[in-house]
């Protein structure tokens, strides 16, 4: 046998191996984290939406703004709002999210010039 036809030795495979492993290991966390970035994201999109079709079945129906009304229009609506079936609920004129809150995201881009962690 010569040496052309061998194959790939032992410490090869490991090394490809290794190198691999360190790429999933990036590669993982920053595609999960993404993900729940965009979960958030709709969820906040479908609030909004829901919000303003509330708004606009009040006006129609002549309604006042209450639970018990929120509650009915939440029932008849055929749409998920959290993908990740947060509890929705109405309280001090906004649509919450048990799963997303409304908390301030930090914006990555506050000082202007500075290149972004990655």
């Amino acid at each position: 046998m010569d040496k052309k036809s061998r194959g790939f030795t032992i410490i090869e495979l490991i090394i490809v191996l290794s190198v691999l492993g360190i790429i999933a290991l990036i590669a993982i966390p920053r595609f999960l984290s993404v993900t729940e970035y965009a979960k958030r994201d709709v969820c906040e999109a479908n609030r909004a939406e829901l919000e303003h079709a509330y708004e606009i079945y009040l006006v129609k129906n002549n309604e006042s703004d209450s639970e018990v009304n929120f509650n009915t229009f939440l029932n008849q609506w055929d749409q998920e709002v959290c993908p990740d079936e947060g509890i929705i609920s109405r309280s001090e004129g906004k649509i919450k999210c048990s799963i997303h809150l409304d908390e301030e995201v930090e914006d990555s881009n506050d000082s202007e010039g500075s290149v972004p962690f990655l």
